[in-house]
Parts: C-alpha cells; structure tokens; sequence
C-alpha cells in the first residue's frame, strides 16, 4: 500500500461487484479486488478515468492463455468472466502470491 493512499481511496471510482452466490469466487476474492484496484491505480497514473462499474463472475468462456476474458459494453461498465479451474489463472495467481503482492 502506497504512504499517504488510504486502502479505499485510490479507487473510489471504480465499484468492484462479484457474482458471487454460488461461493466459486470466495477463494479469489482477494486477488482480483488488489489485482482490479493495481491495474486501476497504474492506469489512473496516466490517464484521467471516469466512475467505472467491475462485474466479475466465473465461467469457462475466456481466453484459453489468461483464463480470463472482459468487455465494455459500455462508456462505465466492464465485465470480467475468469475461469477459475483454469491453470493459467492460477499460475498468475500464484505468481503474485510468491511475490507478496497483496499480503
């Protein structure tokens, strides 16, 4: 966490909202909130955002080499499908967690 940039509020444009009923993203939780909220602070770095809406949700429709595929519907709403059985999801994930990113 960068000093002096409470948790919540370098993100306060962006909504994350995880489809979540059936518990299959519960043990992912932590790892896309820090991973969404990192790429939206580097990003922010270098352009001016608008308030944006994030839906995650699992599912197998997505890019075989990610394990994960998004779209824009539109201006302020993006949508997140990750296969959580994918192993290239969880080779990222794992990466990140050697790293102690998100700790």
């Amino acid at each position: 966490m960068n000093e002096g940039h409470p948790r919540n509020l370098d993100c306060l444009n962006m909504k994350i909202h995880a489809l979540n009923a059936q518990g299959t993203l519960t043990p992912y939780i932590e790892f896309i909130e820090h991973t969404l909220r990192d790429t939206h602070r580097q990003v922010s770095e270098q352009l001016t955002l608008p308030s944006i809406d994030v839906i995650v949700k699992t599912g197998s429709y997505v890019i075989p080499e990610k394990g994960i595929m998004g779209y824009c519907p539109e201006e302020h709403l993006i949508y997140l499908t990750i296969d959580t059985d994918s192993s290239a999801f969880k080779k990222k994930r794992q990466r990140i967690a050697q790293k102690n990113v998100y700790t």
